[in-house]
């Protein structure tokens, strides 16, 4: 009984991801420098929306913190209030300690939201600037690919214009060696005093150089 070998499968290109945290792409000067002139739709969408999500971010960011400041200041208040409730038996101070009651409620309700928001955004922060810089680098794979294929043709190219220029090199050489010889063939021939007279009626090239 025979047994068919099994074809080894062949190679694909997995897609490859990062696993590791990165920071942020839009925040390095040398990314925009590089992908000013390359950057696909994709890439720009992803840009858009991963600048939203941090203007996103720094907004909450300045509100919690001011809501925060605000907070220290209502429990400020109610402290100096409530001083004043106990010994003067105020009922203003009552009324106020109330009131700033309620709104330091509605502001933990705020900061909770806040928080709460800022973790999402964390995740999306992250999850939309891998997604970009996976793009960035399968685009930068392909320039590198397109331009390294280039610069190839550009190596035979210059190979074939060297032979070509070895060629004509080596052919004018011949050209003028053969003109040389001949020129000392006729000097002989006829004289120099002769000769000088055929070469203002035949030479075209005043320039010619006739000795080696």
């Amino acid at each position: 009984m025979f047994f068919r070998r099994r074809r080894p499968q062949e190679d694909k290109k997995k897609p490859v991801t990062l696993e590791k945290k990165v920071p942020i792409i839009t925040l390095d000067n040398s990314w925009h420098q590089l992908f000013e002139e390359i950057k696909t739709p994709e890439i720009e969408s992803l840009e858009e929306k991963l600048n939203e999500l941090l203007k996103e971010q720094g907004k909450l960011n300045t509100d919690y913190i001011e809501y925060t400041r605000l907070k220290k200041d209502m429990l400020d208040k109610i402290l100096e209030l409530t001083h004043q409730a106990f010994e003067l038996n105020s009922e203003e101070a009552i009324e106020e300690i109330e009131k700033q009651q309620k709104m330091v409620l509605k502001i933990n309700e705020k900061t909770e939201t806040i928080e709460l928001r800022l973790d999402q955004l964390t995740v999306e922060i992250e999850t939309t600037n891998k997604a970009l810089v996976d793009e960035s680098v399968q685009i930068c794979y392909t320039h590198i690919n397109k331009d390294r294929e280039k610069s190839n043709q550009l190596d035979r190219q210059i190979q074939l214009i060297r032979e070509t220029l070895m060629k004509k090199t080596e052919e004018k050489k011949a050209l003028d060696k053969r003109s040389r010889q001949i020129y000392r063939y006729l000097h002989q021939l006829v004289g120099p005093r002769f000769i000088e007279e055929l070469d203002k009626v035949h030479l075209n090239d005043k320039d010619w150089e006739k000795e080696e």
